[in-house]
């Protein structure tokens, strides 16, 4: 049971849980305890409860290990924190049972991955008023947190505590320390990090030059990037194929496509590890190009090589039919069920057969949509505006983006400037302002002096204002 909860096959757990039932052996709390972590971490709370109830009606009390199972279950895994800390406060103290280590290191960690990095720090003070140690597993999430937004300061201040307190930094501290500094731009003080690691008693892993590799790679430094790689070799490490992923990144950002082609094509000879995402990376700025053919022979070569296409691939290569005008041969890897196609695979299609007026295919793709209950999104709604306005239906595309605003959508800047432009090309704006969604019968007077009604696009000082009404009120 425990070795299928690691592999997270919970079903497998649960499989084998009610076995041992079946087969009269009474499962103990250790039991209980390996079923309700592999059920929390799987977010099947309705399960947990059931389980919960189970060990009641057993008598079995739980231990430390199954309140910390709660802790995780309210705190990183579903946000409910009150509930985390009734756990900590009420539970635990009625049953006799005093939080240790783990129990508020996985609050802690819950916190700040919430965003409660000040709550967090309140925690880590009453660990230490109650004379509870923290140790490293405490204090990496706070850093984790602090360095992602960019708390330099505090996080070396923090990070001081910790060596005072005599809990040593190991790698995946250092880890975070370099992400900091490289989302600062602090690549100097990484260096002299990974220049003076061995002196200060850490060992960098690939993971440390991927993220440093990265950090250079963002602000365009692709030379310095390229650079690490011998650095790599002299550490006696190997690149992965996240640092694959990371230069071949570095490359198409840099428009240095044959670049990148060139080292996908020598990673064999090189023996990088290369993935599904390498080959993605490189297609996906190929298509951007409109270079269809140069997609679909690194299709080809990532088939030849046994590489795994996902939904990404092949909104790629059907993204890349459709330019080559191949629509039909496109829709058909999804009708074929190649793959599972998502909300992007049909808005490249929706769009491309609006395109080439073809209506019928158009309506076919939205009814396969909602047999998958797939949800339009801010662009498909855009394109069908878009394409009714061209198709001369600007009043159409008005009907149809006000009934989805009544359902609650949202539309953006770029919806209502393709709305406003149709309008505007069929002669449909009045002076001042336009009817662009719908009436309704309430009124109210806009500041320019004429009555506009709830559902309206306002031409006032320049600006096109939104009114909406909710409960009864009209919202600008």
């Amino acid at each position: 049971m425990k070795a299928y909860c690691q592999a997270n096959k919970v079903d497998e757990v649960l499989r084998l849980f009610h076995e041992m039932i079946e087969s009269q052996c009474k499962p103990n709390i250790i039991c209980f305890n390996t079923v309700l972590n592999s059920l929390v971490t799987a977010t099947r709370f309705s399960e947990a409860g059931s389980l919960l109830d189970s060990m009641v009606s057993l008598e079995l009390n739980p231990n430390i290990s199954t309140f910390n199972i709660l802790v995780k279950a309210y705190s990183c895994c579903s946000d409910q924190f009150d509930s985390a800390y009734m756990v900590i406060e009420d539970w635990m103290v009625n049953s006799g049972v005093s939080p240790d280590v783990t129990t508020f290191s996985t609050l802690i960690s819950g916190l700040c991955k919430g965003g409660r990095i000040c709550e967090a720090h309140g925690v880590l003070n009453r660990m230490l008023k109650e004379k509870v140690g923290p140790n490293i597993f405490t204090f990496t999430p706070i850093l984790h947190a602090l360095y992602g937004k960019r708390m330099i300061k505090e996080g070396s201040c923090l990070i001081g505590f910790m060596l005072k307190w005599g809990c040593p930094l190991n790698t995946v501290v250092y880890n975070i320390l370099i992400d900091g500094l490289c989302k600062n731009s602090d690549f100097d003080r990484v260096k002299i990090m990974l220049e003076r690691s061995t002196s200060i008693g850490w060992k960098p892993n690939s993971i440390s030059y991927n993220i440093y590799m990265n950090g250079l790679c963002k602000v365009g430094r692709v030379m310095d990037a390229f650079g690490l790689l011998e650095v790599m070799k002299k550490d006696g490490l190997s690149p992965t194929s996240f640092t694959v992923n990371i230069l071949l990144d570095c490359l198409c950002q840099a428009s240095m496509v044959d670049e990148a082609k060139n080292l996908l094509g020598q990673s064999s000879w090189l023996k990088w590890e290369v993935d599904t995402v390498s080959y993605n990376t490189l297609m996906s700025r190929y298509s951007s190009t409109r270079d269809w053919k140069a997609v679909l022979k690194l299709f080809a070569a990532m088939l030849k090589k046994g590489l795994e296409p996902n939904s990404r691939t092949y909104n790629i290569v059907i993204n890349c039919l459709c330019i080559a005008g191949e629509l039909m041969y496109a829709k058909s890897l999804i009708c074929k069920g190649w793959f599972r196609a998502d909300l992007v695979t049909y808005n490249i299609l929706i769009d491309a057969f609006y395109r080439s007026r073809n209506t019928v295919q158009v309506q076919d793709l939205y009814e396969r949509m909602k047999q998958e209950k797939i949800a339009e999104d801010v662009y498909t709604v855009t394109v069908k505006i878009n394409n009714l306005c061209k198709a001369g239906e600007p009043s159409e595309a008005s009907k149809f983006l006000f009934e989805l605003m009544k359902m609650g959508f949202t539309p953006d800047l770029v919806t209502y400037s393709a709305l406003i432009d149709g309008l505007a090309k069929h002669g449909k704006l009045r002076d001042k302002f336009f009817s662009s969604i719908g009436r309704q019968n309430r009124e109210i007077t806009g500041s320019s002096g004429q009555a506009v009604n709830a559902g309206e696009l306002v031409f006032v000082s320049n600006k096109y204002i939104s009114i909406s009404q909710n409960n009864g009120d009209f919202i600008w």
